[in-house]
């Protein structure tokens, strides 16, 4: 899957956002996939990054940041797992994956930081 996207880090930070995802790309693992209102998509790996910087200011920073990222899921669908074993079981199991996601963002965090 490959989404396309700006970024305008006045508003967003999009350089730290970016440098965190190229950070996660390079270490390979996966992560979960998690839109903003929650719902959970499943784990998935970046396999690719780009980005092309435009419109600079008189510093010379972008004032607009372009990318394309692309990831590979690498787990089974939710959904399938919620047929084939209880639901505390899947739940207890997604908590543990998301939990274990957000330790290693912590991680790179404090390696960034």
């Amino acid at each position: 899957m490959t989404f396309e996207g700006v970024l305008y880090p006045e508003i967003t930070s999009g350089n730290l956002s970016l440098s965190a995802l190229e950070t996660i790309g390079f270490a390979g693992r996966p992560w979960p996939l998690i839109e903003g209102d929650g719902r959970i998509y499943g784990m998935y790996v970046l396999t690719r990054l780009e980005r092309g910087k435009s419109e600079f200011d008189q510093y010379g920073n972008p004032k607009k940041i372009e990318f394309t990222l692309s990831l590979s899921r690498v787990d089974t669908d939710f959904r399938e797992k919620l047929q084939s074993a209880s639901v505390s079981d899947a739940l207890a199991e997604l908590k543990n994956s998301a939990t274990n996601a957000i330790n290693q963002v912590n991680l790179l965090l404090k390696i960034i930081l």
